[in-house]
């Protein structure tokens, strides 16, 4: 059997397109008191139902149904809608759905029809003025408030903490029954995907309150006392151990994550740069060598180069490849060039230190 609320809803589906304004059947066979009530209900009605402006359609149908000049009904429609009252546009409705005009019982028999034409011309008399007011178009854009990273960050943090609020919730309503051993905060923050930025905001909200704990556990402050002294020590020592493992999953992802970050990779330095404060000779007379320019193509990679004073160069290479290159380079300039410093090489991969004297790096012509 169906309920009440259930035979209420399926009445309102029923009658949602329906119209359910009193009907006038029958009413010429009416006496005038019954037909005065039945006036007075349906212009109630309309009243409570509708506003003069809905109901300023029904008097424009009327007039169409009555034959009016299209005209007539053209300079009614431009009126403002409140020249129409709502007793015009209720008798409207109410000849619209089967209301005699004349009733010899009602309003001492006059012509109901002919009091609504005489205020239809009324108001297109005293409406030719009328003009319709522009509305006001708001042409400001409605200011749409963006969250903020930080904003989101937090609302999926506390989304993340529901089977925690549940988990303090049970110990609310028993205590003793309540178990933190049956709750794995890590692994529960792990599948919940939680970052290292989530457990960071988690521990904020849960860290005040673990160190109100552990205060209530020194038994330094009376009032701290007073406020739990409905929970005995087991009880305070259970809920404190259920905080810590929550602040030290937090600490846990957080130190993860440190862990995991990969380091940032170096840019690597043109080739033009790196030789770019390399000096020579313009000249050497004495030995009759030319000008010598060390392309950047010649540069061996990962090779680091330091100017020294007076133009002393020094040559530290990292890979044992590049040593060939340096050896042909400073043989060829010992050739022609007297002895001053000394410039060290050390391979990456080999104990060896070729030590080599050389004043300037130059080629013969």
């Amino acid at each position: 059997m169906a309920s009440k609320l259930k035979k209420a809803s399926i009445a309102i589906r029923q009658n949602k397109n329906k119209d359910l304004s009193p009907r006038w059947d029958g009413a010429e066979d009416w006496s005038g008191e019954q037909f005065s009530r039945h006036f007075r209900v349906a212009m109630e009605y309309y009243r409570l139902e509708f506003s003069s402006k809905d109901l300023k359609p029904k008097v424009v149908e009327w007039m169409k149904q009555q034959g009016w000049h299209p005209d007539s009904i053209a300079e009614f429609k431009k009126t403002k809608d409140n020249r129409c009252s709502g007793t015009m546009g209720g008798l409207a409705a109410c000849f619209l759905r089967g209301m005699p005009e004349v009733h010899a019982g009602f309003n001492e028999g006059r012509d109901s029809a002919k009091w609504l034409e005489e205020q239809i011309n009324k108001v297109i008399s005293e409406g030719k003025d009328d003009y319709e007011e522009p509305e006001e178009v708001d042409t400001t854009k409605p200011v749409v408030v963006q969250p903020s990273i930080q904003d989101r960050l937090r609302e999926t943090a506390f989304r993340m903490t529901e089977e925690i609020e549940n988990a303090l919730e049970s110990f609310s309503q028993d205590p003793e029954a309540f178990d933190p051993k049956a709750f794995k905060i890590l692994n529960l923050l792990k599948s919940q995907q939680a970052k290292a930025a989530h457990a960071r905001v988690i521990r904020d909200i849960y860290q005040r309150q673990y160190d109100e704990y552990l205060e209530l556990q020194e038994g330094k402050c009376d009032q701290l006392k007073e406020g739990y002294s409905h929970l005995s020590k087991a009880q305070i020592k259970k809920i404190t151990g259920f905080y810590h493992d929550i602040v030290g999953a937090c600490e846990m992802l957080m130190q993860e994550a440190k862990v995991n970050k990969k380091p940032r990779a170096k840019k690597a330095v043109p080739a033009e740069k790196v030789v770019a404060k390399l000096k020579y000779m313009k000249s050497d007379q004495a030995n009759k060598l030319s000008v010598s320019i060390l392309q950047t193509s010649s540069v061996p990679k990962n090779c680091g180069y330091t100017i020294l004073k007076h133009a002393n160069l020094a040559n530290t290479l990292q890979e044992s490849s590049a040593s060939s290159v340096l050896k042909e380079l400073l043989s060829r300039a010992m050739t022609k060039s007297r002895v001053c410093k000394r410039l060290c090489v050390s391979p990456k991969n080999s104990s060896k230190r070729l030590k080599m004297p050389v004043k300037w790096l130059c080629a013969s012509s």
